[in-house]
Parts: C-alpha cells; sequence; structure tokens
C-alpha cells in the first residue's frame, strides 16, 4: 500500500472519518507492505489514524522515512489504549431507574387498557 500526499490534520480534514472506515472496511491493516516515503507531511493525527489501521501495531513491512519512522515510534509510546466509558455517576443510576420505572407504568397501563377491552368484549358476547 502506497501512501503519498499529505497525512496531517489539514490534509485529513473532512475525510478523516470515511477514510478510516474505507481501511477498516478493506481489511487491509497489517497484512500489506506499507511505503510512506511519498508521503509529504505527516503529523501525529495521520500516524494516529495510520496506527488504529495497523491494529495498534506497526506493520511488519514498513517503508519510511527517518522522521516517519520516529514520529509512529512516538505514537506508539504514547497512544491512548481502548477507550472505557466512565463508570455510570448517581445522576445517570438515577436517570436509569426513572427510565425502567416510567416503562413499567407504561406497560402496566397497557396491559390494564388490554384487560379492559378483553372484558368488554367478553360482556357483549356474553350479552
Amino acid at each position: 500500500m502506497v501512501l503519498s500526499g499529505h497525512w496531517n490534520l489539514r490534509g485529513l480534514e473532512g475525510v478523516l472519518v470515511d477514510l478510516r472506515a474505507d481501511l477498516a472496511r478493506l481489511g487491509i491493516g497489517r497484512r500489506l507492505q506499507w511505503d510512506l516515503t511519498a508521503v509529504d507531511a505527516l503529523d501525529s493525527a495521520g500516524a494516529l489514524v495510520l496506527w488504529l489501521v495497523w491494529g495498534r501495531q506497526l506493520p511488519d513491512d514498513l517503508r519510511a522515512g527517518e522522521d516517519h519512522r520516529a514520529l509512529l515510534e512516538r505514537v506508539k509510546e504514547q497512544a491512548p489504549g481502548e477507550v472505557r466509558p466512565a463508570p455510570p455517576g448517581w445522576q445517570d443510576l438515577l436517570r436509569q431507574a426513572l427510565d425502567r420505572l416510567l416503562g413499567a407504568a407504561s406497560h402496566a397501563r397497557d396491559c390494564t387498557v388490554l384487560f379492559g377491552l378483553l372484558l368488554s368484549d367478553l360482556a357483549s358476547v356474553v350479552a
């Protein structure tokens, strides 16, 4: 895979989400030979995109200049791990409890309406 052009924040603006999704969809990751020698500009944003596409590991067969390789090594050392959501606070727990309570009340109301309709139908059949 030969990359060229500007792999920096400005160069990736507006195409970052689509680019990352396309690369991930193709499933190319680390399996291919990656050639970054034609890349004109690479910053930490571009290096991080590549790092994530590569599955948080440098490809086995990577061709890159010393500057780009050094930047990729820095990203390797500093890249965030798996992002885990923060534990829920008391407001979140209260909101979830109220949502469940309102859902249960809604179901109880619906059951009452259905039971009333059933009794009404039974009364009309019997009469």
